[in-house]
């Protein structure tokens, strides 16, 4: 697993905020006006020092299939995929070729609502939210990376997940590929069609922390040039609920 990205939650929703009710214990007075807070911004980076690349310039190997590229690298270039990332056979663009396949996950991003939002900070421990409601969700980018970087997966977990493999994480929205030595501000987040009520179901307990994790594949075709360089991604946002009594 690969890298580091800097990402901190943002994305303006053109038609509205993504509002999901919540239901649980607790009663909600129609007295309690909703209130609007930042969400916690978090920051996260793909650093190409830290891709454990294998070392020289893979040469293009034409290719039909995955299964053949490790056979044909080791026998044209030496090409150990024991030791070295995973080879496979890249369709994307003609000619076939083969290509590495790099994994790249980022570190898990705390998220505690109760101690991080000073909104949040006078409601007792017993207290939850109801009717949240994200009004914006968007992510800045900052790229020294001397090729497009991958489009970026978040996910949402409960604490203590630390891979966005783990079955408790969920899909929440995707960062498009960043093109290379960008510098992008107020960009939007393609949120999933259940993200509302993915934040929702971890802001209800706003005093139990939760993570925010994010996966790319980078993939460099035989040929191409090695990467060098990082990316910085932040991720924003902006909430509004009503605290349950």
């Amino acid at each position: 697993m690969v890298g580091g990205l800097v990402l901190g939650l943002g994305l303006a929703l053109g038609l509205g905020a993504l509002g999901v009710a919540t239901s649980g214990c607790g009663i909600l007075s129609s007295d309690i006006a909703s209130i609007s807070f930042d969400l916690p911004a978090r920051h996260y980076v793909f650093d190409t020092a830290v891709w454990k690349l294998p070392a020289g310039t893979l040469p293009s190997i034409p290719c039909t299939s995955s299964d053949i590229c490790c056979t044909l690298a080791q026998q044209l270039v030496g090409y150990d995929c024991a030791t070295n990332p995973a080879l496979i056979c890249d369709t994307t663009a003609p000619p076939s070729t083969c290509a590495v396949s790099i994994p790249v996950e980022t570190p898990p991003q705390t998220i505690d609502l109760k101690m991080q939002v000073p909104q949040l900070a006078s409601f007792g421990s017993s207290q939850s939210l109801a009717n949240v409601s994200i009004s914006q969700i968007q992510y800045d980018v900052t790229s020294t990376l001397n090729r497009e970087l991958p489009p970026v997966v978040l996910f949402l977990a409960p604490a203590g997940v630390t891979s966005t493999s783990d079955p408790q994480a969920h899909k929440f929205g995707t960062v498009p590929a960043t093109p290379a030595a960008a510098n992008l501000t107020g960009a939007n987040v393609m949120l999933e069609p259940d993200a509302g009520a993915t934040f929702s179901s971890y802001a209800y307990h706003f005093g139990t922390p939760f993570q925010f994790l994010g996966r790319a594949t980078v993939v460099i075709r035989g040929g191409d040039s090695t990467p060098t360089g990082s990316v910085d991604i932040t991720v924003r946002g902006k909430v509004s609920a009503k605290p349950n009594l």
